[in-house]
């Protein structure tokens, strides 16, 4: 099970609803899929970082519940799980996954469906496609 997150994006013109952009999807026992938009230059987290601090964007899950910057951050970014999975290499090949960071599973960077992810520089991924 996971939750989808998405930003509403402000802009000047009040007769215009706001942007929205898919963060990205948490799911319990892996790494954060965080979606990234290299025509915006969103490339990383970090390209992020000023969309996400603007107070006058809002953070939704997908259930329509605001979310805090600050707990954004940490939903990405300080992930675990206490042991790691132990999948047969049967399983680990069906679910397109590798071991990741703190006993978390990863997407394989490039997956037999032509997906392609970028490992992130912790407890994410990045990936430039769309996803649910």
């Amino acid at each position: 099970m996971g939750t989808n997150y998405h930003i509403y994006i402000t802009n000047d013109d009040v007769t215009q609803d706001p942007e929205k952009l898919h963060i990205g999807k948490s799911s319990a026992g892996w790494v954060f899929s965080l979606r990234i938009y290299p025509q915006l230059g969103i490339n990383t987290l970090y390209d992020w970082m000023p969309i996400l601090l603007n107070n006058q964007n809002t953070i939704r899950d997908e259930y329509g519940c605001e979310v805090l910057v600050a707990e954004m951050l940490r939903t990405i970014t300080d992930r675990s799980c206490d042991e790691p999975v132990n999948w047969s290499d049967g399983e680990w090949k069906m679910n397109s996954a590798e071991p990741g960071p703190n006993n978390l599973v990863r997407v394989r960077e490039m997956n037999e469906y032509g997906f392609s992810r970028t490992h992130g520089e912790g407890t994410w991924d990045y990936c430039d496609y769309e996803f649910c």
